[in-house]
């Protein structure tokens, strides 16, 4: 199992950014990733300086969504970095958060799991070096080709997913999956089948298998859970999530009736301590670097570690800790 280094929007410079990646590669880490949570540092211009700052990380996005930027551009922003890279970039994409689309952008969101299939398909035929012409019910393109891309570019795609149908058909499809912050032990054991039965209709074996873990770095480690709260809860309180990431969903009733009443703080208090443990790594260096061990044997091939609450000088002491 490979290590990576993820980085949301909200937290770090991207000067800061650039410079633990490359603290990270000097410590054996394979790869750095960029998330893109609407309205913060944008994740193709940090995949960007991650890049010309690093010489031998794999860059990825994890993730961005087709919708803010058509799937066309997409396609020629990934040839061009990995044409600057030398074949380091990773383009992930997924379906992005209702909210911010919808909502805040008034982009109509419509089927995203169709949209994401779609969007995928004019990328890889764009990156495949065709002269691609799709017509879907969501994006189309028309004999579009990029000309400095005539070799074919060899960038891999992966799609971020969730359930089975998505995961079946990410592997089916596409070459690797990003399964999301909140991904316990206990789901990727759930999810591997599904993924297998995509990668045994595709009949293709290499795969990557991505999964972002949200770290709370800090000596109080009561504090870094708290501030770690707001990332934990609003994933794990979406409609049918905990019955994918727990063995068992009933433990988070009182929890979820308390946030489904806008009660934040009451379904904080109200989850159970082992299940905010299972759905982050949590504490001091050791702490940490002990909880990265739970994730091995899995099948997971990169285990992205995203700092959210953290002491900035214990951040480069655990990437030295997890050496190799």
């Amino acid at each position: 199992m490979n290590l990576g280094l993820g980085f949301l929007g909200e937290r770090l410079s991207v000067a800061e950014k650039v410079s633990y990646s490359r603290i990270a590669e000097r410590n054996g880490f394979s790869s750095a990733w960029a998330a893109e949570h609407y309205f913060h540092r944008d994740a193709i211009v940090t995949s960007a300086a991650i890049l010309a700052g690093t010489t031998r990380l794999k860059v990825g996005t994890g993730v961005i969504n087709p919708y803010t930027r058509h799937p066309a551009l997409l396609a020629m922003t990934t040839a061009t970095l990995e044409e600057m890279s030398g074949g380091r970039f990773v383009l992930g994409i997924g379906t992005s958060v209702k909210y911010w689309i919808e909502d805040q952008m008034a982009i109509p969101l419509g089927d995203p799991a169709a949209s994401l299939l779609e969007s995928f398909r004019i990328i890889r035929g764009m990156l495949d070096g065709n002269l691609t012409t799709f017509a879907g019910k969501r994006f189309s393109a028309k004999d579009v080709t990029m000309d400095f891309n005539a070799r074919r570019s060899k960038a891999p795609v992966y799609l971020a997913a969730v359930g089975p149908w998505m995961l079946r058909k990410s592997a089916e499809m596409a070459d690797g999956v990003v399964m999301s912050t909140g991904s316990t032990p206990h789901y990727i054991r759930w999810a591997t089948p599904h993924i297998e039965a995509g990668l045994a209709k595709s009949g293709r074996k290499k795969f990557g298998v991505v999964c972002l873990v949200s770290v709370g770095l800090r000596r109080d480690a009561a504090r870094a859970m708290r501030d770690m709260m707001p990332w934990l809860l609003t994933p794990l309180m979406r409609l049918g999530r905990g019955k994918l990431v727990l063995p068992e969903d009933s433990v988070i009733d009182e929890a979820r009736a308390a946030w489904n009443a806008g009660d934040r703080e009451g379904a904080f208090r109200k989850t159970p301590k082992e299940v905010l443990e299972s759905i982050c790594i949590c504490g001091d260096v050791e702490t940490c670097a002990r909880g990265i061990e739970d994730y091995r044997g899995l099948g997971v091939t990169d285990l992205v570690l995203t700092p959210i609450s953290f002491d900035k000088d214990l951040l480069p002491k655990l990437l030295k800790r997890l050496s190799r």
